[in-house]
């Protein structure tokens, strides 16, 4: 297992990436998990946590809370950013300056969708399943421009 000793945290690499940051007394104050496929890896996360990286039944995980699920869809064909752009700006926030970053970020009140004139959208941000699902209903009417 691969590791990384920052100032105020710990990242361990293996299956998924464990962020563990210390607080000033040196107690873990909280836990990041990454690169977790699917929802359904979540147990699995756990069971890695404790065997694979400390090797201890005693470890206690007194909450697990989702902060960010971030997804890729693929349009197919390319996406004419300007487009979106002229039709959205009077309702939602838009971020784009091609020359700092190709994106276009585009803020819903669930998330937020990165367009890319390739085809591809990620959305960030979004809390649960669900709202990812809603999100990417959203994406649909937006690609329809």
């Amino acid at each position: 297992m691969a590791y990384e000793l920052k100032s105020n945290y710990i990242i361990l690499r293996c299956q998924f990436v464990f962020i563990i940051f210390k607080s000033k007394d040196l107690t873990v104050s909280h836990i990041n998990v990454t690169k977790i496929g699917q929802m359904s890896d979540m147990d699995t996360v756990e069971k890695v946590f404790k065997d694979d990286v400390f090797n201890l039944d005693e470890i206690v995980i007194l909450n697990k809370q989702i902060d960010n699920i971030t997804a890729v869809y693929s349009h197919h064909e390319q996406i004419v950013l300007q487009k979106i752009i002229e039709q959205v700006k009077e309702t939602k926030t838009v971020i784009y300056n091609r020359e700092k970053f190709p994106g276009l970020f585009l803020r819903c009140k669930i998330g937020t969708l990165i367009f890319f004139h390739t085809g591809k959208v990620i959305a960030v941000g979004v809390k649960t399943e669900h709202d990812l699902y809603l999100l990417f209903n959203d994406l649909k009417a937006f690609l329809e421009i």
